[in-house]
């Protein structure tokens, strides 16, 4: 899969993590210590986070962080 597939990938499913639970994304980079124009970029799939920063994502979602990954 080409990296930018798996980027975008990646994001939609932050998205889609981040609506089902009725957050912003300033709620959720408050939750997972990062700011929240960083997830803005890894949910339009410009960057890709750290190994750091999904595990802080996923605790704050309340999700493993393979979920991002399709476990």
């Amino acid at each position: 899969m080409d990296t930018e597939v798996r980027k975008k990938s990646l994001g939609e499913k932050l998205r889609k993590l981040r609506d089902e639970r009725d957050l912003s994304l300033r709620e959720l980079a408050a939750l997972a210590d990062t700011d929240y124009s960083q997830i803005h970029r890894i949910e339009i799939g410009q960057i890709s986070p750290t190994a750091i920063t999904l595990e802080n994502l996923a605790e704050a979602l309340k999700v493993k962080p393979c979920v991002f990954f399709d476990c």
